[in-house]
Order: C-alpha cells, then sequence, then structure tokens
C-alpha cells in the first residue's frame, strides 16, 4: 500500500534559510513522479510563516520559479503551512526557461506542459536579451532552491518577526 503524498498543488511551505524563512508555493505536481513546480517568496522571516503571512502573494512577486525535488517536503523539512483558497492553477502559469548549449553557447527558450508532467513542448531559439529575463532552465534539488534563496533575500530584519 502507498503512502499518500503530503501536499498538492496550491499548498504553502516554508523553506529554512539560515536565519529564517521564505514561503513556497507548490503551482503543479505531476501526475506520475516527484518533480514539482514552484513559486518561491520572500522576504525572509524570522519565524516559520503561518498561512495569513502568503496573503497577497503573486507570481509574478517570486524571487524564483523553479522545478524541484520533493524530498524535502516529503520528510517534512519544508512543512506545508496552509493552502492558497480558492486555488486556480491559471493564477499560477508555467513561465519559460532559458536553455545554453554548452558548446556553441546558443540560447534556447524552453517550454514545458501545463499538466505538471515536466514534459518539453517547445524549444526554440532566443537572442542573449530575451535569455537574460528567463530562468535558467533544470530541476533543482532542495538544497540548490535553499542556496537560490540564501543569495536572494537579505536577513531577516525585526520587522518581519512573525510569531
Amino acid at each position: 500500500m502507498s503512502k499518500k503524498i503530503p501536499y498538492e498543488e496550491g499548498d504553502l511551505f516554508a523553506v529554512p534559510l539560515s536565519g529564517g524563512y521564505a514561503i513556497g508555493v507548490i503551482a503543479r505536481c505531476p501526475p506520475v513522479g516527484r518533480i514539482l513546480y514552484g513559486y518561491f517568496f520572500g522576504p525572509r522571516r524570522s519565524g516559520v510563516p503561518r498561512v495569513g503571512d502568503a496573503h497577497g502573494l503573486r507570481p509574478q512577486d517570486a524571487v524564483a520559479v523553479k522545478p524541484f525535488g520533493d524530498l524535502k517536503l516529503l520528510n517534512n523539512a519544508w512543512p506545508v503551512i496552509g493552502k492558497i483558497e480558492p486555488w486556480r492553477r491559471a493564477d499560477w502559469p508555467m513561465r519559460c526557461f532559458v536553455r545554453t548549449d554548452s558548446i556553441s553557447g546558443s540560447k534556447y527558450k524552453v517550454e514545458y506542459a501545463d499538466d505538471g508532467s515536466n514534459r518539453e513542448i517547445k524549444v526554440s531559439p532566443c537572442t542573449q536579451i530575451e535569455a537574460e529575463c528567463l530562468t535558467r532552465d533544470g530541476i533543482a534539488g532542495a538544497g540548490a532552491v535553499e542556496s537560490i534563496l540564501e543569495g536572494s533575500l537579505p536577513p531577516a530584519s525585526e520587522t518581519q518577526v512573525l510569531q
């Protein structure tokens, strides 16, 4: 008998960082596999965020948007803190990513299916200017997500103590 996965699309979760926490949103869960698509937000909070701290989060304000592994959600190192209500998948779209050919240096815009399957649906050349506006393609492990957020969020201040 398989164990129920402890998360679903629309769930909010806390990402522990040095000196605080960020908030993550699960925007896509695949039908099979354990690679999720998430939005990640600051500011760095000094305590575990509460559901109310996520009020007003908007996809365009995310500090990172990545496909990521679910290991730390499964072992509760990234605790689920609630759910966006009402959850509307269309409000949290899949973004395009940039892939760089390691030999030629050519840049490609990569689009994935909206169903959470991590299936590429289109790869097309893009300019350097377009590439600079896109996130690097690739799946991030939980530790990589934490590193990205560590580098993107300033330390928590006293005004961000939300306990």
